[in-house]
């Protein structure tokens, strides 16, 4: 007879075999170079995890993209920012178009994934590191950044300078934009760490903040300027509490702390109001 332990009959449609192994050594079922690119584009944020290291996951991302058409990677890149809200790996995506030569066009449209100075540093950063092979900046890409600071107004900038290694101001010195008005050159001098003490032709915004830091302000309002060029400096609780009302969800999450310790949940109506943030639905 035949052993019935190993020729059952199961219910519903036969399970195929699995054709590999994951990770853990554990059966899994291979997928083709489009699928697994999609689903690092999604979930994979190029830290150490339990399995593998972020020098592996680098690895198997450049792998599988070297695989993929340029459209396709482009497409993954738009999905993973757009749709996932990941952050380093569209960048990485971006970033690996910029050395393919036939990735031209799809380069032009997954730019649209660096939609933030973050991830403008984010590409940058990546492709200054060498781990694409080359160091230097492509000549699209100078381009598009170029395009990107021609497109935003100098307070636009100047809010979404936050951040370094690189700088917004060092990303300048690498691409060399030519201001087209006296106010975003002034911009510039500033972001370039140029003396600015006699330049009158800057942003409001910027001679707001420059003042609003200078050691000997008095009754000097707090400039709308993001809440991480604030924290650094001398803040009076008005000035903490501009912070509150700045910091998104996550932001506000990780410095209640903080925000604790400069006495802002002293006022009820503040305390009322971080709460409520914190558990609506949408922001979560």
């Amino acid at each position: 007879m035949a052993n019935k332990a190993l020729f059952s009959t199961s219910v519903g449609k036969q399970v195929p075999f699995t054709d590999t192994v994951n990770h853990e050594s554990a059966p899994a079922y291979s997928k083709s170079p489009e699928e697994a690119l999609a689903q690092l584009a999604s979930t994979g944020c190029l830290n150490q995890t339990f399995y593998v290291s972020a020098q592996e996951q680098l690895g198997a991302v450049l792998d599988l993209a070297s695989k993929c058409s340029p459209s396709y990677i482009a497409k993954c890149a738009l999905w993973a920012r757009e749709r996932g809200f990941m952050k380093d790996m569209p960048a990485l995506l971006v970033a690996h178009l910029a050395f393919r030569k036939d990735g031209v066009e799809a380069l032009l449209a997954a730019w649209r994934a660096v939609d933030n100075g973050k991830m403008l540093r984010n590409v940058v950063q990546i492709i200054r590191s060498g781990q694409l092979g080359r160091k230097s900046i492509p000549h699209p890409v100078r381009r598009l950044i170029r395009e990107w600071l021609a497109s935003r107004t100098p307070e636009a900038i100047f809010r979404q300078s936050v951040g370094d290694k690189p700088s917004l101001g060092d990303i300048i010195a690498m691409v060399h934009p030519k201001p087209d008005t006296p106010e975003r050159a002034g911009l510039y001098a500033y972001l370039l760490g140029k003396d600015v003490t006699s330049i009158e032709t800057m942003p409001s915004l910027v001679h707001q903040y420059v003042k609003f830091r200078a050691p000997e302000q008095v009754d000097v309002p707090v400039p709308d300027v993001p809440w991480e060029m604030l924290t650094s400096l001398k803040l009076t609780k008005e000035g903490w509490l501009h912070v509150c009302k700045s910091m998104r969800w996550h932001a506000l999450r990780m410095n209640l702390n903080t925000l604790q310790r400069h006495g802002l949940f002293q006022d009820k109506a503040v305390a009322a109001d971080v709460a409520a943030r914190l558990r609506d639905a949408e922001s979560i």
